[in-house]
């Protein structure tokens, strides 16, 4: 297992996931909410890129990867490299 440092409190950290629990902005925090309630209606299939695109208001594929990528490095979430709608929510959004 790799292992890295946590760009919020400085500390060693794995890779997957920090243990200092860090904000998320707005739209990472709606987004993240969005795919929890999709994957609870939807028995746990994720939903694609493409299926993010309306509920978040964007235009581009590249604006849900931006986002994706947020929740990813703070710990939110985690993706398998390589696998369609392989996405893993490790922390709830807090409402």
């Amino acid at each position: 297992m790799s292992t890295c440092t946590c760009p919020t409190c400085g500390q060693p950290m794995t890779a997957e996931r920090c243990s200092t629990p860090v904000g998320l902005t707005p739209q990472q925090s709606k987004l993240l909410t969005f795919i929890t309630e999709y994957q609870a209606r939807n028995t746990g299939v994720t939903p694609s890129v493409r299926d993010m695109l309306r509920p978040m208001g964007l235009a581009s594929t590249s604006g849900i990867a931006r986002l994706l990528a947020g929740l990813e490095e703070r710990g939110a979430i985690r993706r398998l490299n390589k696998r369609a709608r392989a996405i893993e929510v490790l922390r709830r959004p807090v409402p």
